[in-house]
């Protein structure tokens, strides 16, 4: 059985309107539990962390936003939220 890549899948941005788009789909910051994680770099190392992260179990691939552009060039971003229960003791 052949893995599968999660680099093979990455979304162009460029074909993508979501990605054209503001992110607005983000859980309010108030929320204590709500932690985000932003790669940002060029494209092949976004997705080589974010397939890094995936293959340690830390999250799924596709549980991160495609791929965005930045105002930079050659620049991409993909952003990770996740829910971190808090111990009401700490």
């Amino acid at each position: 059985m052949s893995q599968e890549n999660p680099e093979d899948h990455s979304i162009d941005p460029s074909e993508s309107k979501e990605s054209q788009e503001s992110i607005d789909f983000l859980p309010p910051l108030d929320d204590p539990e709500i932690l985000r994680l932003i790669a940002v770099g060029r494209r092949a190392i976004v997705n080589r962390f974010v397939y890094q992260l995936h293959q340690l179990n830390v999250a799924h691939y596709t549980d991160w936003t495609p791929l965005l552009r930045t105002p930079n060039e050659g620049e991409f971003m993909r952003m990770l939220t996740k829910r971190i229960v808090i111990d009401s003791a700490e």
